[in-house]
Formats: C-alpha cells, structure tokens, sequence
C-alpha cells in the first residue's frame, strides 16, 4: 500500500484526484486545502507520495514542498499548477527532486499515469532496499562466521605455540596458562576494563612465545646468566611480534606481549616507555608474570614462598610495576589464595601450605 496526500486549495481537485486513486489494494489519498494542514497530515502520518499545487492559502505550494524535504529526503512529489513555466520547472526539479510536473487543466488519465510510473520507481526502490538488508544480513553472518573459523585457528595456533615453548624449558611448564589465568582473575575480581578481554588472555597465554627461537642451553642454564645472554632472553617480546607477524587481525595481542617488559619508570624493555604510556594489559601481565615466576623453581634457585612474592611486588611498586594496579594484585591474590592454590595444583606446581 502506497499513502498519497494530496494538497489543494481547490476541493473540486482534491475530490477529483482522491476518487481516482484511492484503491484499497494499492492507493490510500488524504487531502488538505492548504500547505499548513497538508504539514500538520505530514507530522501524524507516513506518505510515500505528495501532489501538491503551488498557490495556496496560509502555505503555498513552495514553502510546503521546502518542508517537506528538509524532514523527509525520500518522499516522492508532483506538482500540479496552472502556475507553470519552465524556469520555474527546472528550478523545482533540480533543488527538490521533484519526480512529476503536471500543468493545470489536466486530464485524470496524466495524473494516474505519472503516479503510476513514481509508484512502480518507490516499488523498485523498496525491493532493492529489502534486498540490500537481506544482503547486509548475509554479509553479516559470513563475518561472524568467519570471525568464530578465526577465533578457532587463533586459539589452535595459540595451544601449538604454547606447547612447543614449554617442551623447550620444563621449568615454566604451565607459566603461560596460568598467567592467563591469574590475569583472568585479577580482572574479574577487580572489574578492571580493557579493551578487549578475550584476546587479553591469547596475549597473556603467549606472552613469553619470543622464547621460542633462543637457545635451549640459555633457558634451561642451572647458573645466573651473563649480561650477552640475558640481552639474549630481553629480545623475546620483539621476537613474539615478528612470529607472529604473518597472522591477521591480532595487531592488539602483538602490542600487548611487545610491552609486558616495559617498567612503570621507563627502565624496561624493549621501548622503553613510562608510566601509562605502557598499555594496562601489559602493565597487568608484568605484574602477573613476575609474580608466577617468584613462586616457581628455576635452574638456579628454588621458588619464593607466596610471602616472600608478595613482598617484592610491594618492594617494586612504582617502580617495576604499576602502583595502583599492584596494589590491586595484591589484594586480589591474598583474597583468593586457596583459587590460586588450587591452579597451581593443576599444573602440578609446589602448593602453599597457608598464607
């Protein structure tokens, strides 16, 4: 159904026009004698078509047609006038889109057929509109769908990924997950905001990936290292971003793991930035991955006691890592000790005994 509002000073036309089109099946007319009352119809009521004569009273026939455009943009119009030249007509056309031009005294059959050729053009219109959502639609599902497919390989490629590191350095067997996990936590429980939680946790699953490409007899030496092979470990997180260069759409996981090293005072690695230049998701797995190193043996010393990690978290705040957010780990790590616990007896790690 197409709504038509005819306007009219005359009533003779307005009755004319209205008998001819109004169709149940396809046509509903409204009239109004001027342009204000042709406005107010407008407001209450949605119309798809407007004929309208140019010299009325209280609104003419231009101020109306002004109106109208400046609310609706898709609304077709047919001027109908005695009033006719073809300046005028173009000058209409052009500055308001007219769809018809008809010049009084008209014949019932030029009117029905140019409001025949405007609906079969809003006809079109409607069918390329539907078939622009449905497409739209589609388009929006092959998205997801190719989002989840890619979600799927990422997390794939992440568990391949973690799983070689670890077969290279048995002493951080389950570090990655469980700084994933412990970060998990700390957002949860402190309801800390990031941009984008999900591949948080790929970034902190693969924080340390850049390790892959060092030697086996560096991560796995029994005695402290020398200064050219903890130059060696410090090119890891710029490592991590050149394995993972080749693969699309995790530029925010690649800007997380480069930055975890940084410190809250600009002495980190490997760009040193400061303070909250450094991204919050790498502040936090600064945080997280110090203190799960704390507490698990090395080649060349055994782990620190839950105690003893906590000290020296609150000993570098400031400094080495994020007051505020230290502050937070902290508080979240004593509340939640038996959950800590309980994930590292998943990895079969050396388990507190009370805090």
């Amino acid at each position: 159904m197409i709504n038509i509002l005819i306007a009219d000073d005359e009533e003779s036309v307005c009755s004319a026009l209205s008998d001819l089109l109004q169709d149940d099946e396809h046509y509903h007319c409204d009239v109004a004698t001027n342009g204000q009352e042709a406005t107010r119809l407008l407001e209450s009521n949605h119309y798809q078509i407007l004929i309208t004569d140019l010299k009325m009273p209280v609104m003419d026939g231009d101020r109306l047609i002004a109106s109208v455009r400046e609310r609706d943009k898709d609304i077709s119009i047919i001027i109908i006038t005695a009033f006719y030249s073809e300046d005028n007509a173009i000058q209409n056309i052009n500055q308001f889109q007219i769809s018809g031009y008809i010049k009084k005294p008209f014949k019932l059959n030029e009117v029905a057929n140019q409001v025949e050729k405007v609906a079969i053009n809003i006809e079109l219109q409607r069918q390329e509109q539907s078939y622009r959502r449905k497409l739209e639609k589609q388009l929006q599902y092959q998205k997801k769908e190719l989002e989840r497919k890619s979600n799927a390989y990422v997390l794939e490629l992440i568990q391949s990924l973690n799983n070689t590191l670890e077969s290279k350095d048995r002493y951080t067997y389950g570090h990655s997950i469980r700084v994933s996990r412990f970060s998990r936590l700390l957002l949860l429980d402190a309801k800390i905001e990031i941009e984008d939680p999900k591949n948080f946790f790929y970034a902190a699953m693969l924080h340390d990936i850049g390790k892959i490409g060092i030697s086996d007899s560096i991560l796995n030496k029994p005695d402290k290292l020398t200064d050219a092979e903890f130059d060696v470990i410090k090119s890891h997180p710029v490592e991590a971003t050149k394995i993972l260069r080749n693969i699309s759409n995790i530029e925010y996981i690649k800007k997380v793991i480069r930055h975890h090293h940084e410190r809250f005072d600009g002495k980190g690695y490997p760009d040193k930035l400061i303070g909250e230049a450094i991204p919050v998701e790498s502040r936090i797995i600064s945080i997280v991955d110090t203190f799960d190193a704390l507490i698990s043996d090395r080649p060349y010393r055994k782990g620190k006691t839950f105690e003893e990690a906590v000290q020296i978290i609150k000993a570098n705040l400031r400094t080495q890592f994020d007051p505020k957010l230290g502050e937070i780990f902290i508080e979240v790590t004593v509340k939640n000790f038996s959950f800590i616990n309980s994930i590292l007896k998943d990895f079969d790690h050396r388990v507190f005994i009370n805090y």
